[in-house]
């Protein structure tokens, strides 16, 4: 019975220093990230003047292809797609929207999916055209929760705008205030 003893515990023992070692090794490997997307091609000349770029005033003459933009945009991309009429969409908590949201936003927390619920304002879009959700900016997470939701339901053209609702206030572009038109339970 001594014998079954120790040749369980060098077992146990040996299987310990396995695992041990398995775990040093998946944690001292760098994390692989995922690729940088490709900067966008450089402005061309005009044809009245080449070897000039025309200066973006107002309206661009072309409404920048959602598909090469990428998923993270910053707040001039967000502003031209925002000028074609692409739908915003506001992932904050109900309060900071009726504070103050980018002007025709539309109202969808990740919340308003739950228990397979889906929310009013997703009727309104289009999954096959592009969508810029927000939230906050910096560290917050809630316009990346509802892009994977917004994927999961077929959508295959969002956009988030990585410096939230403070960097389009910071830009001075259109905002607006109170309750949203729909949802918000």
């Amino acid at each position: 019975m001594g014998f079954m003893i120790m040749v369980q515990r060098a077992c146990t023992l040996a299987l310990v220093g396995i695992l041990a070692g398995a775990i040093h090794s998946a944690l001292s490997k760098p994390l692989q990230l995922a690729p940088k997307p490709p900067a966008p091609p450089e402005p061309t000349p005009t044809v009245a003047n080449p070897g000039v770029v025309s200066p973006k005033a107002g309206a661009s003459a072309e409404t920048p292809k959602p598909a090469a933009l990428g998923l993270d945009i910053s707040v001039e991309q967000a502003w031209e797609l925002f000028q074609s009429g692409t739908p915003f969409v506001d992932a904050r908590a109900m309060n900071e929207y009726e504070e103050g949201h980018i002007d025709s936003a539309l109202w969808m927390p990740s919340e308003e999916f739950m228990n397979g619920h889906t929310p009013e304002a997703l009727q309104l879009l289009d999954a096959k055209a592009p969508v810029v959700v927000y939230c906050d900016g910096g560290l917050c997470d809630a316009s990346k929760n509802v892009v994977v939701l917004l994927q999961q339901a077929g959508f295959t053209r969002c956009h988030i705008l990585t410096d939230g609702y403070p960097g389009w206030v910071k830009a001075k572009h259109p905002i607006a205030t109170g309750k949203p038109q729909i949802g918000g339970h």
